[in-house]
């Protein structure tokens, strides 16, 4: 069984989360992120999140050969 974003960042389903100077909340599948209570909320799909974190686990530092 595939880890949800939930799960990756330890965050409660339905909880709301300040980062900097956004508003997160994940539902479902979905992150929505909002600049405060009265705005909109954008809807992010949990998946491209989750591949975006893998490539951050796997990232290596590289330095450019010197010639």
């Amino acid at each position: 069984m595939s880890k949800t974003l939930a799960d990756i960042l330890g965050w409660e389903e339905g909880a709301v989360y300040k980062v900097g100077e956004l508003y997160y909340s994940i539902e479902g599948v979905n992150l929505y992120y909002f600049e405060d209570f009265e705005s909109s909320r954008i809807k992010t799909n949990q998946d491209i999140i989750i591949d975006l974190l893998e490539l951050v686990n796997e990232a290596e530092k590289v330095e450019p050969k010197k010639y």
